[in-house]
């Protein structure tokens, strides 16, 4: 028989699993080995072609702990749930959840192996459950302190809509200092039938930091999720979201802008799945890319024999401002019904030519004039965004990213 290889990583994350494996709540075995089988994924995985996490895999990160000086930014004064290093912090939190206690649920994907390892190895998460209306958004913040022996932090979280309840939850991602980190994580999200979530994502990692974050949402009958990604920090990230739609009538939308420059990589990957007639998704990605940066985008739309009347759609645009600058890009519909309105569509290209003259020939500088050009492109999917401080925060880090002659 011949002897079994191991992959890049595995034992180097075997070993920290052990390390704190009579620390974690619940049996966590059975999922390590499931990460272990597969490993790290490569460009040979197909859902993976365009980000090979190879690199990540021959670093060492250690097992992240709790840290009770972290100082962590908020927006406001409203509700909030806070995390540290993937631990929640009930002393800065102003909203009481459950925690999370061990494996279970819908995110333990086959085939997933970063999923698998963040079910073994995670400590901690927040359940949040809404079951009323509720007007004022939820700030969950993600923070992660950087050490010299390379952190990786996990948690494990989940949001659950009642019939009836509504609520707009905020989750910012920041790094709190300089140095390398890795962040595997999971949110959970499931809107039961007639629910209404606005989820929104402020990914504003470190610069050395690998950022990967797994969403499986569910939709029940007439359930509404809106969920929308802006992308800036780490150096590597990807957004990867899984929604299964069972409930007629169900309204998904997705919506994405990113802005990354230098060797920044930014990967957005979802896979919508129409189960029942009457549902609608929307997705629509849009990212300035510069430097030597790259882009990924890969949307997945299934509609199943029996989703009749089903509407679907996706659009990626890219704006490369630098000739090195790069987009892969793969729409994909796979459907099993014949009474559907699907498509699909991707472009990409560098800023108007005929735009960027007219904006100089009336005085306005060169950069000045890409810089509006650039954020007129992004406004598509910032305008859905309410006026407050998520909104400044994210017009900050656009122009941040201007500034900085991306």
């Amino acid at each position: 028989m011949t002897p079994q290889v191991a992959l890049p990583g595995v034992e180097a994350y075997r070993e920290a699993f052990e390390s704190i494996r009579a620390s974690l709540p619940g049996e966590r075995g059975a999922a390590f080995e499931a990460f272990a089988a597969r490993g790290f994924p490569t460009n040979r995985v197909e859902a993976w072609k365009y980000t090979s996490l190879r690199p990540l895999a021959r670093q060492r990160f250690q097992p992240a702990a709790p840290d009770m000086e972290a100082a962590v930014p908020f927006l406001g004064d409203g509700p909030r749930i806070v995390l540290v290093n993937g631990f929640l912090r009930e002393d800065l939190s102003t909203v009481s959840v459950e925690r999370w206690t061990g494996p279970d649920g819908m995110a333990e994907a086959d085939g997933e192996p970063l999923v698998a390892l963040n079910a073994a190895m995670a400590g901690d998460g927040y359940a949040l459950t809404v079951g009323e209306v509720r007007d004022e958004p939820i700030e969950i913040v993600h923070a992660t302190v950087p050490g010299p022996a390379g952190p990786v932090a996990q948690s494990r979280n989940r949001i659950t809509v009642e019939p009836g309840g509504a609520a707009h939850v905020i989750e910012r991602h920041v790094g709190l200092g300089s140095g390398a980190y890795f962040v595997n994580g999971v949110t959970e999200i499931e809107v039961r039938d007639g629910g209404r979530l606005r989820h929104t994502k402020l990914q504003d990692e470190g610069a050395d930091a690998h950022h990967l974050w797994f969403v499986p949402a569910r939709l029940g009958r007439d359930a509404v999720l809106e969920s929308t990604v802006f992308t800036f920090g780490a150096r590597l990230s990807r957004n990867q979201i899984e929604a299964d739609i069972p409930g007629e009538g169900a309204e998904l939308s997705l919506r994405g802008a990113y802005a990354v420059s230098g060797r920044q990589l930014a990967d957005h990957t979802s896979r919508i799945e129409h189960r029942a007639p009457g549902a609608t998704s929307r997705q629509v990605y849009k990212g300035a890319i510069g430097g030597q940066a790259r882009g990924v985008f890969q949307g997945h739309i299934v509609v199943a024999e029996g989703a009749q009347k089903t509407d679907g759609h996706q659009l990626n645009r890219a704006l490369l401002l630098s000739g090195r600058a790069e987009i892969d890009a793969k729409p994909v519909l796979e459907i099993y019904a014949d009474d559907v309105q699907c498509s699909h569509g991707a472009t990409a290209g560098d800023i108007d030519a005929d735009a960027l003259f007219y904006l100089r020939s009336r005085g306005i500088p060169a950069d000045a004039a890409r810089g509006l050009l650039v954020r007129a492109f992004l406004s598509e999917i910032l305008e859905d965004t309410p006026e407050g401080a998520l909104r400044t925060a994210v017009e900050e880090r656009i122009d941040g990213f201007l500034e900085a002659g991306a």
